[in-house]
């Protein structure tokens, strides 16, 4: 709270966040529960692959972003002061590019934000047999009532403390799993015996075009063109060189701690075999496997990192909304809100809401899974090529007809692709 003193305190810490927490805090707000519900889920009936089209992925395209647009993320601050990620858009493009870009993306953020508490949900219930709707409510409740008050220097801070937390769970938890394997002969023989597929990188529908289509999601989600929760830890740091810095240490993290949490996932089909529902794998695990001091730790980390992510997507949609999409549709004496952190906290306080009904009918939109690629991953980059490619002075000559006609493109293709798919199955 001391150090929310304005809006650029509330949106990017005043640029005044060191490099290593910003690189923590950008691992950690790129990904939450759903990594334990829908992910363990691929990784249980089909291996390894997990590993390659999503975490080796991001990692790549985290790296990407911390060479290349990184510092541009840190000069809209440091030289122009802006304080949104689509703040620039206006000057680059025009007002009305601004707005699109800013709805747009505004909407599939709430549906990306949904699956998250989704996936909490589901995980609650498992362990506890409490409704999923409660647990969203619940859980959903206290992130609102967090996330409008601290801003993201509390984001930064609360997510170092829950990597320490997700550590050490995730360290005990692939102890427990060597140690029930090593009653059964040398847990490396043991692992062989687990189907050659489960060892292959594309398998199954995760195929090599998969892996290359899911290479270019996430490059351009990763550098902040689809998550602009992500661009705010570029934003947020004091100079160019930091935010390169953590960029590069989120990178890192993904490459080498998947290995570590998605482990346990993969073998878990020699623990707790022909499970009827692989999105319940990890939960099944940590109940057969861990003492209760350890399944509640690792509940503990579940709740905080889902915590983290929705709490840090809601302080980038309400910098979003207070600073790109509301002003021009205030009249010119009351434009002067946006300055204020009252209204920040108002716009955090409804989309927070609004993500939270859209958990609670998650199945309408075809699970967790589909609700992430179908509704978010999908169509991010409608507004995400334009965004970031507006930044490269390789596109200086690219104007606002451009980014508009790439968002219609992607929209439309995306939309072609489904209907095409839908016929063919």
């Amino acid at each position: 709270m001391l150090r929310v003193r304005n809006v650029s305190d509330y949106f990017t810490g005043g640029s005044r966040i060191p490099w290593w927490l910003a690189g923590v805090s950008h691992h950690m707000a790129g990904y939450s529960a759903v990594v334990f519900v829908a992910y363990a889920a691929v990784a249980y009936q089909y291996g390894v692959a997990i590993y390659f089209w999503w975490a080796l992925t991001v990692a790549f395209g985290t790296a990407v972003g911390a060479m290349l647009f990184a510092p541009k993320w840190a000069n809209l601050v440091l030289r122009r002061r802006f304080v949104s990620p689509l703040e620039f858009v206006r000057v680059r493009y025009n007002i009305q590019t601004q707005q699109l870009f800013g709805w747009v993306g505004a909407i599939l953020k709430i549906f990306g934000t949904g699956a998250k508490w989704a996936a909490i949900g589901s995980l609650f219930h498992f362990y506890t047999g409490f409704s999923e709707v409660y647990v969203i409510l619940i859980v959903g409740g206290v992130t609102l009532l967090y996330c409008t008050i601290g801003g993201l220097w509390a984001d930064s801070l609360t997510g170092l403390w829950q990597f320490l937390i997700q550590l050490i769970a995730g360290l005990a938890m692939v102890i427990f799993v060597f140690a029930y394997l090593s009653r059964h002969g040398s847990p490396l023989a043991v692992i062989g015996t687990l189907p050659r597929s489960h060892f292959e990188p594309f398998v199954g529908p995760y195929s090599a075009i998969f892996f290359v289509s899911y290479l270019l999601i996430n490059t351009l989600n990763y550098s902040g063109g689809g998550n602009w929760d992500l661009a705010q830890r570029f934003m947020s740091t004091p100079s160019v060189r930091s935010s390169r810095r953590a960029g590069l240490l989120s990178s890192a993290l993904y490459a080498f701690w998947p290995v570590v949490l998605l482990f346990p996932m993969v073998v878990a089909p020699l623990i707790v075999p022909s499970l009827a529902d692989p999105q319940k794998a990890y939960a099944a695990l940590t109940v057969k496997l861990l003492p209760h001091g350890f399944l509640g730790l690792v509940i503990a980390s579940f709740l905080a990192h889902t915590m983290a992510f929705t709490a840090s997507d809601a302080n980038a949609i309400s910098a979003v909304i207070t600073r790109d999409i509301l002003p021009p549709l205030l009249p010119e004496s009351k434009r002067a809100l946006a300055d204020h952190v009252q209204t920040a906290r108002f716009v955090t306080f409804i989309y927070t809401a609004l993500s939270i009904l859209i958990a609670i009918n998650a199945r309408s939109f075809g699970g967790v899974l589909g609700l992430i690629v179908v509704w978010f991953e999908a169509l991010i980059g409608t507004i995400a090529v334009p965004l970031l490619f507006g930044l490269l002075p390789a596109f200086r000559r690219s104007g606002s007809a451009s980014a508009t006609l790439s968002c219609a493109a992607g929209g439309g293709c995306q939309r072609t692709c489904r209907v095409t798919s839908s016929k063919l199955l």
